[in-house]
């Protein structure tokens, strides 16, 4: 559980460097830009850790060798990847046409898909998953929307929300990828491959006009600090983590774990940008809060 915790507080203090990024990339070179990045990061962490540990067994003569290459880790690695692609790509499509608020809200949404998506795979979800989804839905959706926003905007299934639910869908069959691979390989080599593929499938966008006309050497410069961060931390260190957790949790428990996200996120506005917490807000953090802490009680209770 605690590899989940740190994977969405990393991806909750990201939204910053996401909104500084912004400035200097277009949304299809960020991503590609940072998954590649992330796989150049765990190429070399993996040989690293791979040089130390038959250092180890020269030494010591019983340290087990780390695991290699498994046809779990290109086969699992690479639909994951293509899943990572192709939520951001459709996010991406979705917030051009609705609001930052709804679409973070439906994208959310992963987190009921993936019990249900679960259910045709054999895998029922108890009571406690359940109640565990309702309240970090009920929170998040604290957490986006303002009194105001609701009577300005109206929910309806446009070309945004569609586009968007379609994301929250392609997270959640990831979320699954990943659980039904996570035991079988090396998640570190498991993350390679998945980072690497979603940025190259994300290359070719990169020369599309609209991409094109915000490339400069000034811009990359100036947005590296915040490309560094996603890419080292947001998708090398955090995507790792969430595989390594989703070895140990079943995949519906961790969709809800990591609704914690959005509260972090919040959290993260208030300390550095100095962004007002309202009640309505803090209410969400503690129902998402509670929606964690409830689904691991009865989960270890067996309920």
């Amino acid at each position: 559980m605690i590899e989940l915790l740190l994977c969405t507080l990393i991806w909750g203090a990201s939204f910053i460097a996401q909104k500084l990024g912004a400035d200097h990339f277009g949304p299809f070179a960020i991503n590609c830009y940072r998954n590649l990045m992330a796989g150049v990061f765990l190429l070399v962490s993996i040989a690293i850790r791979d040089r130390q540990l038959s250092r180890l067994k020269k030494v010591l003569g019983d340290v087990p060798c780390t695991a290699k290459w498994s046809r779990s880790a290109l086969v699992g690695g690479a639909l994951s990847g293509i899943c990572v692609f192709a939520a951001e790509l459709t996010q991406q499509l979705g917030i051009e046409h609705t609001t930052p608020g709804v679409s973070a809200f439906l994208t959310a949404n992963y987190v009921l898909l993936v019990p249900v998506f679960g259910i045709f795979l054999g895998r029922r979800a108890g009571l406690s998953v359940w109640s565990g989804v309702a309240l970090a839905l009920l929170g998040t959706f604290l957490l986006c929307f303002s009194a105001e926003d609701l009577r300005r905007e109206t929910l309806s299934l446009g070309p945004g929300e569609a586009w968007t639910l379609l994301c929250a869908a392609l997270f959640a069959v990831q979320i699954l990828v990943v659980d039904r691979f996570a035991r079988d390989c090396d998640m570190f080599r498991f993350s390679l491959v998945q980072m690497t593929v979603a940025g190259l499938v994300a290359l070719p966008f990169v020369f599309l006009p609209s991409e094109m006309a915000r490339a400069s050497w000034t811009g990359f410069v100036a947005g590296l600090p915040a490309l560094l961060f996603l890419g080292v931390l947001s998708s090398g260190i955090a995507y790792t983590l969430q595989n390594l957790g989703q070895a140990k949790v079943p995949a519906a428990l961790a969709s809800i774990i990591m609704s914690l996200e959005g509260v972090f996120a919040v959290l993260f506005g208030w300390l550095i940008l100095g962004d007002v917490l309202t009640l309505r807000q803090l209410s969400g953090c503690a129902l998402v809060f509670g929606a964690v802490v409830l689904s691991q009680i009865f989960a270890r209770r067996g309920g």
